[in-house]
C-alpha cells in the first residue's frame, strides 16, 4: 500500500502549539548554491559558490475551531512587534525570529521518518486566499501564511 505523504508534525520553539492536524499543506523552502564558473586558458570548470534558501515556507491551515487557535498564535506572532505599521516601530530580529523542526511521520504519526531544521523563521506574510462562491456550502475556509527562513539544516 503507498504510504500518504502529508503525514508531518511541527514545532516551534518559543510557539506552545498542538494543531498540526489543521495545516493542510507545508512547502520547506529550497536551498541552492551557486555556480562559479573559472576559466583557465581555453577551458572552463564549474565551482560551488555561496549556498542560500530560496523562496519562502508556505503553510495552508485550516480555519475550524481549533485550527483558530494556531491561526491566533500565528498572528499573535507575525503583530508581536517585527514591525508596527502604526507606530512606525520594530523589533530586532533575535526578538522575532525562531526556530522550526519539520517531521515527516509514518501513518502512525507517531514514528519519524526525516526532519529538517528550519533557522532564523518569522511570518513575512499572511493570505485569507481567495473569496470564492463554495460549490458546496461545507466547503472548509483555508488561510495561507508565509514564513521568511534564514537556513534549513
Amino acid at each position: 500500500m503507498a504510504q500518504k505523504s502529508h503525514h508531518f508534525r511541527i514545532i516551534i520553539e518559543g510557539i506552545s502549539f498542538d494543531q498540526t492536524v489543521n495545516i493542510q499543506s507545508l512547502a520547506l523552502p529550497k536551498k541552492k548554491t551557486t555556480q562559479v564558473s573559472k576559466g583557465t586558458f581555453n577551458s572552463r570548470k564549474y565551482e560551488a559558490g555561496d549556498t542560500y534558501v530560496d523562496g519562502m515556507l508556505k503553510m495552508v491551515i485550516l480555519l475550524d475551531n481549533s485550527g483558530l487557535l494556531l491561526y491566533d498564535k500565528f498572528v499573535t506572532w507575525s503583530n508581536s512587534g517585527i514591525n508596527n505599521t502604526q507606530l512606525g516601530t520594530g523589533s530586532l530580529p533575535e526578538e522575532y525570529k525562531e526556530n522550526m523542526i519539520v517531521q515527516a511521520l509514518q501513518p502512525n504519526m507517531i514514528d519519524v521518518l526525516d526532519t529538517w531544521v528550519l533557522k532564523g523563521v518569522w511570518p513575512a506574510n499572511q493570505s485569507p486566499g481567495e473569496f470564492k462562491r463554495p460549490k458546496d456550502a461545507s466547503e472548509n475556509v483555508m488561510y495561507e501564511f508565509e514564513f521568511s527562513v534564514d537556513d534549513v539544516i
